[in-house]
C-alpha cells in the first residue's frame, strides 16, 4: 500500500500560528526531557518495564551521544505488554500520576493516535494539531513493540491488515481535523493529499476514530508468541514492514551514553539505524532536518539548563 506521508510533507510547510524555536528553546526542552527520562528509566528498571530509544533519539545516541542538536523530543520503543503494565501503574501508583500524565487511547479516548505519551505536569508544550488537548506538558513518545508471526504468510497477512487499519485511522483523523490540516500553506501536493485522505476518511466514518484505533490495536497484537523471531514497531515512521527487526538484534538492550546519563539502545543499534535512516552518520542539510509544530511552550516552575 502506498502511503500519503502527511507528517513528512508537514515538515516543509508554513503556518502563521507556529512558533519557531530558537536553539536555546530547544536546549531548554531537551534539558527537561532528559530529567524526565532519567527519572522514568529508574522507575522502569524497578518495575521490570522493557524499552529502548527509538527513531531520532536512537540516532542521536549513536551519532551525537545524546540529543540531535535540533531535535526537541524523545522517542522510546516499548513492548506493548509493558505499556499495559505502565497504564495500570498510572492508575495505582501516585508517584507517577502526581508527576506525569499518561496518554494512550485505551486509557484516555481524547488521545487519538496509535502510540502512547508521557507528559510532565506543570509544563506546557502545545502542538498545533493537538493545541486543545486537555493534558498539556513536555512529553516523551512511546511506540509499541509487537510480536510478528514466524510463518511468512501469516506475517504478510497481519502486516497487510495492520497497515490498512492504520491508514484508515489516519484518514478518519484527518477528516475530523480537516481545517487544521488545510491551514498549512505552500505545497499543492500536500493539499491534494489531505483532500484525498479526507475523502477516504468520509468513506470509513461509519465508525468512530476510537473504534478504528481499537481495531488496529487488536490486529497489531494478534501474535502472542513472546519469543517470535521478528518484532515490529508498526506505528513507527516506517510502519509494519519497514520497522520489522530480528528480536535478537534488539534484545537484550544495552546502556549507552546519552548526554550526561546512560540510556538503553537496541543490542545492535547500528542495524536498527541502517534500516531506519540508511547512511545514519551523515548530517542532513538544514532544509531536510525534521521540524515540529509548536504553538507555545512553558517550563513552568522547572529550571532552564543555564539556571541549574
Amino acid at each position: 500500500m502506498k502511503h500519503i506521508n502527511t507528517n513528512a510533507q508537514l515538515q516543509k510547510l508554513h503556518n502563521d500560528q507556529l512558533q519557531e524555536l530558537s536553539q536555546e528553546d530547544i536546549e531548554n526542552i531537551q534539558h527537561i526531557i532528559l530529567s524526565m527520562i532519567a527519572d522514568l528509566d529508574q522507575y522502569f528498571q524497578k518495575h521490570d518495564i522493557h524499552y529502548y530509544l527509538g527513531g531520532g533519539s536512537a540516532l542521536g545516541s549513536i551519532r551525537h551521544q545524546g540529543f540531535i542538536p535540533w531535535d526537541e523530543d524523545m522517542d522510546i520503543n516499548m513492548l506493548s505488554t509493558d505499556i499495559d503494565k505502565l497504564a495500570n501503574l498510572f492508575k495505582t501508583d501516585s508517584y507517577l500520576s502526581e508527576k506525569y500524565y499518561f496518554c494512550e487511547n485505551d486509557y484516555d479516548h481524547e488521545f487519538d493516535v496509535n502510540f502512547a505519551r508521557i507528559k510532565l505536569k506543570g509544563t506546557s508544550f502545545k502542538e498545533y494539531l493537538y493545541k486543545d488537548y486537555s493534558k498539556d506538558g513536555i512529553f516523551i513518545d512511546i511506540f509499541p513493540v509487537e510480536n510478528v508471526p514466524d510463518n511468512k504468510l501469516l506475517r504478510n497477512i497481519q502486516g497487510f491488515f495492520v497497515t490498512s487499519l492504520l491508514f484508515i485511522c489516519s484518514c478518519v483523523r484527518i477528516k475530523d481535523k480537516k481545517e487544521l490540516y488545510l491551514n498549512f500553506q505552500g505545497d499543492d501536493t500536500y493539499t491534494s493529499g489531505i483532500q484525498k485522505k479526507v475523502r477516504i476518511g468520509k468513506i470509513f466514518a461509519f465508525r468512530s476514530l476510537n473504534k478504528w484505533l481499537k481495531s488496529s490495536k487488536k490486529m497489531m497484537r494478534k501474535c502472542k508468541n513472546q519469543h517470535s523471531q521478528y518484532i515490529t514497531v508498526p506505528t513507527g515512521k516506517r510502519h509494519y514492514f519497514g520497522e520489522m527487526y530480528k528480536r535478537e538484534d534488539i534484545f537484550p538492550v544495552v546502556y549507552k551514553k546519552f548526554n550526561d546519563i546512560e540510556l538503553p539502545v537496541a543490542r545492535h543499534n547500528e542495524i536498527y539505524m541502517s534500516k531506519m535512516f540508511g547512511d545514519y552518520m551523515k548530517i542532513p542539510a538544514v532544509e531536510d532536518r525534521e521540524r515540529h509544530f509548536i504553538c507555545s511552550y512553558n517550563l513552568g516552575a522547572y529550571k532552564t539548563k543555564k539556571e541549574e
